[in-house]
């Protein structure tokens, strides 16, 4: 067995490192891959002291080739003669070895890629819920403009009776329990609370009788516990109108879902 350290052995394992990188080996199984005539105590020295100088990596106990081509090149130039290698296998190395950067490079650009297309997607679903939320308040305040106005011509309907001195009316009512109303037009004698959607045609089918259900119950609520002396009206708008199935429900509930007749 060998008793000094031997540059030989210490230049071809860097380059077995180096050429398997990614694979790490306990000393046993790099001795064992290598076919290395050398004792455990000699290999784990050599091994140590290519490690302290930067040559080799370790993990554990284990060990494994830097991720440097500059150091493989050199080692495959520079000591052919030991490591045996042609010169055409050289080059047929560091073509794929070239490739195989290539192509960690690519898969880092598409996974920063496929993160930013994440970060515009979530951007872009902020602010398309921004938009409807808006075009949600642009609809609301139409159909309170159409309510006010119906008010002053003195229309029939939703808000038959109501006088153009004697009436207050608010935006987005909001209830103790965090509830919404949309609109809030309240009389001296009648109170009217209104639930309005402004859902596209291809999504009617989205409004469901729960919905209106959900309306009824927290109107309710805030009659009795604000308006109890009025008279309570509701109404419930879509811009696009409604699925035929969901207006019998609506008149069930007596709301009305125009605001003139």
């Amino acid at each position: 067995m060998k008793k000094l350290l031997n540059p030989e052995d210490m230049r071809r394992i860097t380059y077995f490192l180096c050429k398997n990188e990614g694979v790490w080996y306990y000393p046993g199984e790099l001795r064992e891959a290598m076919a290395l005539d050398i004792g455990d105590a000699q290999l784990r020295q050599e091994l140590e002291l290519l490690y302290t100088y930067d040559v080799i990596e370790m993990d554990g106990g284990r060990y494994g080739g830097v991720f440097d081509r500059t150091l493989k090149k050199v080692l495959m130039r520079n000591y052919g003669e030991i490591l045996n290698l042609p010169v055409d296998e050289f080059n047929a190395y560091f073509k794929n070895d070239n490739m195989l950067d290539y192509l960690r490079e690519r898969v880092e650009q598409l996974e920063l890629s496929l993160a930013e297309a994440r970060e515009l997607r979530e951007k872009l679903n902020s602010l398309r819920g921004e938009h409807n939320r808006l075009k949600g308040h642009d609809y609301e305040r139409k159909m309170l403009l159409a309510m006010i106005r119906g008010i002053v011509d003195g229309k029939k309907g939703l808000i038959d009776g109501i006088h153009v001195t004697e009436f207050t009316s608010t935006l987005n009512y909001h209830l103790t329990t965090g509830e919404e109303i949309d609109i809030l037009l309240e009389g001296e004698q009648v109170v009217i609370m209104a639930e309005c959607k402004n859902h596209v045609p291809e999504n009617l089918d989205k409004i469901t009788e729960k919905m209106v259900d959900d309306f009824v119950g927290k109107a309710t609520r805030l009659h009795q516990d604000r308006f109890a002396h009025k008279e309570l009206r509701l109404g419930f708008f879509s811009k696009n109108g409604f699925e035929d199935r969901l207006k019998p429900h609506l008149r069930k509930h007596d709301i009305r879902f125009a605001v003139h007749d």
